[in-house]
């Protein structure tokens, strides 16, 4: 066990345990604050003991005060490695949403508010850690804590460890921070999927029909399970690519996303695939909405309404 990881992970659970949430900036007061002894710190009280019985024991004067002196110096690292994190006053924020199996970048932002420059400033969270070299006088300094999402839904930072062992090496001084927010964990785009559905609108009863009237907007590479009559067979004659014609709906026809729609029995490949026709959809500029089992969001195009569409998808049961 090196002096990063001390101290063990029963101890740390036990300090998780008794700490509340938190909420807002978060300020590192003497309270909050633990110290222990690394490795390299028992190590060091051994050695300095040892001296102390050998000197007792030949009466060495020259012995109690190489003791004496190397006690002050570890007393001494323990002030600073303490005022290195006292008063320091940090805030942990979700960052951007992602999609799954990507990583999620938490930032975390550091404001010391001393005259004095502060050291060697470790976080670390859900095996993750990020070290601050130097955190300058009176400024605020910034950090990320990227995270893995490996499925949808809300992604939470969880404990972060705030740690160090600077100057010396002898003593851990931390501190455990259990910060709200989450941060959107998107499905996984379903990658060579079915093409977008036919432009559609509802009716008077709330159901979806399909809007026959369309016009041409271009062709595409060839995907499994595209329609035969869309295939432009005349290009492949020519010695061209397979590729698909795409068309569009009139104006006033929007494109309708329904839970329906998607060609899979299991609910993760149906989020998958609707998720990619979010996707190309709002790539391609149209007016789209969403139909979920008990959520419906109306037609719009943008990225608020891209965002709120990925988020039912993340958040869905």
């Amino acid at each position: 066990m090196s002096s990063e990881t001390w101290p063990g992970n029963a101890v740390q659970r036990w300090f998780v345990r008794r700490q509340p949430d938190d909420h807002g900036e978060i300020r590192l007061h003497r309270k909050r604050i633990y110290v222990l002894p690394t490795r390299p710190g028992y190590l060091f009280t051994v050695i300095v003991a040892l001296i102390v019985l050998g000197a007792m024991n030949y009466g060495a004067s020259l012995g109690f005060f190489t003791a004496f002196l190397l006690v002050g110096i570890g007393l001494i690292s323990i002030l600073h490695a303490f005022r290195n994190l006292h008063d320091l006053r940090i805030g942990v924020s979700p960052g951007p949403p992602v999609f799954a199996g990507q990583q999620a970048h938490f930032k975390v932002r550091i404001n010391n508010r001393h005259v004095r420059e502060h050291f060697m400033v470790k976080l670390e969270a859900s095996g993750v850690d990020t070290l601050i070299p130097a955190l300058p006088a009176n400024s605020w300094s910034f950090a990320e804590l990227p995270l893995p999402a490996p499925k949808r839904g809300r992604l939470a930072c969880g404990a972060v460890k705030v740690s160090t062992v600077f100057p010396l090496g002898l003593v851990i001084c931390w501190s455990w921070l259990k910060p709200g927010g989450f941060c959107a964990v998107y499905p996984t785009p379903l990658q060579n999927g079915p093409p977008l559905p036919q432009t559609t609108v509802r009716d008077g009863t709330g159901h979806s029909r399909t809007n026959d009237k369309e016009d041409f907007y271009g062709f595409r590479d060839y995907r499994a399970g595209d329609p035969l009559r869309h295939i432009a067979w005349r290009t492949l004659a020519r010695g061209q690519p397979l590729q698909t014609k795409e068309f569009i709906g009139e104006s006033g026809g929007d494109l309708w996303l329904a839970w329906e729609q998607a060609q899979y029995a299991d609910p993760e490949r149906r989020l998958e695939q609707l998720c990619a026709w979010v996707l190309e959809a709002d790539a391609q500029g149209l007016r789209y909405g969403l139909a979920l089992p008990g959520v419906s969001i109306p037609p719009n195009r943008g990225q608020r309404h891209r965002h709120e569409c990925l988020e039912s998808l993340a958040l869905f049961p």
